[in-house]
């Protein structure tokens, strides 16, 4: 992907900043342009009527918002919030859709994060629906490590992402309490250690069993 291209092209928008936990586009708020994030993590979520939080998913550098209703007309139906402070751009969308139609790979590429978006998110929803709290909190923590980790030494990993309990419990869509008693059972068992407020997978194939993640019969894989 040419990220030179796309740095480019946003790079032309004013930049615009937001606070640790400020809500950038709110849900039902119709979008007056496409955000580009150039530094930091942007949670999507929505809101159950019980007033429980759900993250849909994490949008980290490099990535823009919201694709569905810049290139489909999908209404915008779920909350965007800054997770650490964020710096953004935001383009016009007709100005977007000129640009990835004149840079097809580009639209290419974008598609193909959309899909494999879309069926991480599916095999989240069917994990929630089958397994219990120990399993859920077990692969959200394992996601993090894959999609946000960094190696670092002796095996272990680095989640760059600053998560809380309560990051991890929106993630599970469980309880903040009932998430800190998931950690501290993983914390035991030594696949889990906080260090510096950073989270760290001390053993991420142990920590793939104890999810019970898998993806057509066989284990979920993890890349870097």
């Amino acid at each position: 992907m040419k990220m030179g291209e796309i740095d480019s092209f946003f790079a032309k928008f004013k930049p615009l900043r937001f606070r640790k936990r400020e809500i950038i586009l709110g849900a039902e708020e119709e979008p007056d342009g496409v955000f580009f994030i150039k530094s930091g993590y942007v949670r999507s979520y929505s809101i159950s009527e019980e007033g429980r939080e759900f993250t849909l998913n994490i949008y980290k550098q490099g990535t823009y918002f919201p694709a569905p209703w810049a290139l489909a007309d999908v209404p915008n139906t779920y909350f965007f919030e800054a997770m650490t402070p964020v710096e953004l751009t935001k383009a016009p969308k007709e100005e977007l859709l000129v640009f990835l139609r004149a840079n097809p790979e580009i639209l290419m590429d974008l598609t193909t994060r959309l899909l494999v978006g879309l069926n991480g998110l599916l095999v989240r929803i069917e994990h929630l629906l089958s397994k219990d709290a120990y399993h859920k909190v077990a692969s959200a923590v394992f996601l993090a490590g894959r999609r946000f980790g960094k190696k670092a030494s002796k095996g272990k990993v680095v989640v760059e992402l600053p998560l809380t309990h309560q990051d991890i419990a929106d993630l599970s869509y469980l309880t903040r309490e009932t998430t800190s008693l998931e950690m501290k059972k993983l914390e035991k068992q030594g696949l889990i250690e906080k260090r510096n407020r950073m989270l760290i997978i001390k053993d991420m194939n142990k920590l793939r069993q104890e999810s019970l993640l898998f993806l057509r019969g066989k284990p979920l894989p993890y890349t870097f």
